[in-house]
């Protein structure tokens, strides 16, 4: 069978700063415990799931006839790694972006930049990895943590051993109860 991929559909919601910060989007770092607020929460539609995702990606808007790309610095000096290109295609899907601006420095000098469009970025900088794949999987830990994560309000810990292929899931309400 033919196997077809759900296109997200996204809405942004932009945090303003007030002296409260009451409409900031706070999450905890439960590592740091300190509390990190993101610049906006992108509601993501994904194969019947609704997200909200909290976002710092910092977005350059073109005017009304251009499309908004994302902004990201870069030092010269450095290869950018598949990780960082997965990051950069993520956060332009998340936000639902068309290309990103690269900006090259060393040394607080601006050495050059690249616009890299959204559906060359996993391809991009020698290193590649296969958008579909990564939306599956994707779909699969979200199809386990709809079922598996059942409790009212609950709280819960996914975690991977470095290493490992198998996630496991903790619900902190119930330090005993794991999945």
């Amino acid at each position: 069978p033919q196997q077809h991929l759900d296109l997200p559909i996204f809405q942004e919601h932009e945090g303003r700063s007030s002296s409260s910060g009451s409409r900031d989007r706070r999450v905890q770092d439960l590592q740091g415990g300190r509390a990190n607020f993101f610049r906006r929460a992108v509601h993501f539609q994904f194969n019947q799931l609704n997200l909200l995702l909290g976002s710092d990606t910092v977005i350059f808007n073109r005017g009304p006839r251009r499309s908004k790309l994302s902004l990201r610095l870069e030092d010269a000096d450095a290869q950018v790694n598949q990780q960082t290109c997965l990051d950069y295609w993520l956060d332009n899907i998340f936000n639902n972006l068309s290309e990103t601006a690269v900006c090259y420095h060393k040394e607080g000098r601006v050495h050059g930049y690249q616009l890299v469009r959204t559906e060359e970025i996993p391809k991009w900088s020698g290193f590649s990895f296969e958008p579909k794949a990564v939306m599956e999987s994707a779909s699969s830990i979200l199809q386990f943590l709809q079922q598996n994560c059942t409790k009212e309000a609950g709280t819960y810990w996914l975690c991977r051993a470095e290493g490992s292929d198998e996630l496991q899931l903790f619900c902190l309400d119930d330090a005993d109860n794991k999945h």
